[in-house]
């Protein structure tokens, strides 16, 4: 493959590696199936970007809204503060064990994000049909997501 041509712009080139799809724009089928990479990098992020999917189409509903407000207060204090609060919910919840399933996750993600990019930069058609403008990026929360 040849890395002095095409160009990549940062914003054109995330785009390409981290979005949860491609599609042809013109209704057809992905001119080339994915690679080996590709297909274990996606079965990683699936589980994230079929979650962000859902939370985006049901955004407006007050009781999602709560949750996800909860949810992320939660995450910041397990992560950030050790408060005595902590301290007693230890001995109930083991929250260093928490902690580490947390940041195995967070790791598992960026090494499902980094092996996705890597097949999709490394599929020499896929790149060509992706520079010649034919296929679109679909990222969750968009109408033509995968449900």
């Amino acid at each position: 493959m040849e890395w002095s041509s095409p160009r990549w712009s940062w914003r054109e080139g995330f785009q390409f590696a981290l979005c949860w799809q491609l599609k042809a724009k013109d209704a057809a089928a992905l001119p080339c199936p994915m690679n080996f990479a590709e297909k274990w990098g996606l079965r990683i992020v699936t589980p994230l970007h079929k979650t962000l999917d859902w939370c985006s189409f049901r955004l407006r509903q007050p009781l999602v809204i709560v949750l996800l407000t909860l949810a992320v207060a939660l995450l910041c204090c397990a992560v950030f503060y050790n408060i005595p609060v902590w301290v007693f919910l230890g001995k109930v919840f083991p929250a260093k064990l928490i902690r580490f399933c947390l940041f195995l996750y967070l790791e598992l993600l960026c090494l499902g994000m980094g092996i996705t990019a890597f097949g999709r930069f490394h599929n020499q058609t896929l790149v060509k049909h992706w520079k010649a403008g034919k296929l679109i990026s679909i990222f969750p929360g968009n109408k033509e997501s995968i449900s």
